[in-house]
């Protein structure tokens, strides 16, 4: 029987305000979700080599390190390999959606344009992952 005290432990990774005001709006009042933001690329891989989320959103356009070189560290730690990562951008071409799979993320999403989009899309990622974990012994 799952663990009912357990947390999601979730990394968003995001540098854009409006997009990460919307995403933390998603994610208020979840239940059992521990949320931890990285606004750059740097900042995420100085985060991951203290914490292992169960969980990263990850935006591709950063402004230093790019989501493609976190991605690429994710697949290439020992202690993240597994880690999922859902890429959630605002890139819809083929070239990044290619690019971020062959880097084996979880899966590319594209953001809606629509703010309200984007907070249902956040929600329903949060709520498939939160029953991922708490149906699985970490």
């Amino acid at each position: 029987m799952p663990n009912a005290a357990r947390e999601l432990h979730l990394l968003l990774v995001e540098d854009d305000p409006v997009d990460l005001q919307l995403m933390r709006r998603a994610l208020e009042g979840q239940p059992l979700t521990q949320l931890d933001v990285c606004e750059s690329g740097e900042a995420a891989l100085s985060y991951l080599l203290r914490h292992r989320p169960d969980l990263v959103l990850l935006d591709l356009n950063l402004p230093d390190v790019s989501g493609y070189e976190v991605l690429s560290w994710l697949r290439n730690s020992p202690e993240h390999t597994h880690t999922p990562v859902v890429v959630l951008s605002a890139e819809s071409g083929d070239q990044a959606r290619t690019r971020a799979m062959e880097l084996e993320a979880t899966t590319f999403l594209t953001k809606p344009a629509r703010g309200d989009d984007l907070v249902g899309v956040v929600r329903a990622i949060n709520e498939f992952w939160l029953h991922m974990v708490m149906s699985s012994p970490r």
